[in-house]
């Protein structure tokens, strides 16, 4: 196409629409918003994902590596993500670890068949653990413990057991 060419004369507007300022904008304006609204969901879409991989690999490394232990590189390299990637989801090993409990407590209500997980028992000791030193988590921990179904399964004995010992814990250990 040379510079007097226009694009109606070289073939590629053959309804002559860019021949009109006015058709030029609205078309940029309309293909521009279309454009943008599908990869926000696709970017919300791909962050929810990669926050949820991150929450799985944390409760099978925290589990098993403990809470005091369990880096966020551990983590990360689990997920198949850097450490970036974690703290792009969580402002800190706090924040993560409060979003993994709250993973956890999520199964821990859901029931005994959602309980089968295999890290499920070892991180219930962790954050048992974690909840004698911690009178907020002790407190949240609590609540889950309370509204725990039992189901008669080896893990709802556990968090029955940790149930009638948790709340009692609220003196100061001396």
């Amino acid at each position: 196409m040379t510079q007097t060419e226009t694009r109606s004369e070289a073939g590629n507007d053959t309804h002559g629409y860019l021949n009109n300022p006015f058709s030029v904008a609205v078309c940029r304006n309309r293909f521009l918003s279309v454009s943008l609204i599908p990869m926000g969901i696709v970017r919300q879409r791909r962050k929810a994902e990669t926050r949820a991989l991150l929450l799985q690999a944390g409760l099978s490394v925290f589990a098993e590596r403990g809470v005091e232990l369990a880096t966020l590189d551990e983590v990360a390299q689990a997920a198949g993500f850097t450490k970036g990637a974690i703290y792009r989801q969580f402002p800190s090993k706090g924040g993560f670890l409060l979003a993994l409990f709250e993973q956890y407590a999520a199964v821990a209500r859901a029931g005994a068949a959602a309980r089968q997980a295999p890290w499920f028992i070892p991180l219930t000791i962790q954050f048992a653990a974690q909840a004698m030193r911690d009178p907020l988590l002790r407190r949240r921990f609590a609540v889950v413990l309370a509204e725990a179904r039992d189901g008669g399964s080896p893990d709802g004995q556990l968090l029955k057991a940790l149930g009638r010992v948790l709340p009692a814990a609220h003196a100061p250990i001396s």
